[in-house]
């Protein structure tokens, strides 16, 4: 709390003690300060503060979070070999950022931090013959966390989801592991999206 608010230095008031005029006025400066919020800047969120402007002053810019989403429009089909993870392509950004391709529906880190990322897949099969499909998130090329997957379930859908520290320069790709061959994604924008923030 910023010391202009508060009383004299050095003093309290006393039990049973009768303020003195001065003290009365300072108490009474302190209430209206606390009461208009002018005097608990250093103590609190004020909506004032929230203000885009007010971020952006305080080096706070919400563009420097790369935040995106992308969705499909139409079917892919995953057309590699069985039990393998294929690569999910969202190539119609609907909350657009430099940061995300949609030519390769690859995000790169444009600065260090911590990452969030959902993603989700409708597999077409409307047999039950998805055993142990599943969808991951690939960081630099790689498997790094295996989201949800179903066994022998008409028209599963998947999802996964995770917080990943992330270096200037790194990729996240969501990739797909169908146990049958020409397993179809649906292209559709409530089913099938990819959606990352920066958190800090």
């Amino acid at each position: 709390m910023a010391l202009d608010y508060l009383p004299s230095p050095g003093w309290a008031v006393i039990y049973g003690e009768t303020p003195s005029a001065t003290r009365w006025s300072e108490l009474g400066d302190n209430d209206d300060a606390l009461a208009t919020g002018v005097g608990i800047d250093d103590l609190a969120i004020l909506n004032r503060h929230l203000a885009l402007s007010s971020v952006k002053a305080n080096n706070l810019d919400a563009s420097a979070f790369n935040r995106f989403r992308a969705v499909k429009s139409a079917s892919q089909t995953m057309s590699g070999a069985a039990g393998t993870f294929q690569k999910v392509t969202y190539p119609v950004s609907v909350t657009a950022n430099a940061a995300y391709s949609i030519a390769s529906s690859t995000f790169t880190a444009p600065a260090a931090g911590v990452y969030f990322f959902i993603a989700g897949a409708q597999c077409l099969q409307a047999t039950p013959a998805n055993v142990d499909d599943a969808i991951g998130i690939y960081k630099n090329g790689a498997l790094l966390t295996r989201g949800s997957n179903f066994n022998g379930i008409a028209y599963p859908s998947f999802v996964v989801i995770d917080c990943i520290p992330l270096a200037a320069g790194d990729t996240v790709e969501i990739y797909y592991r169908s146990k049958t061959t020409s397993t179809q994604i649906e292209g559709n924008s409530v089913t099938a999206y990819l959606t990352g923030v920066r958190l800090v």
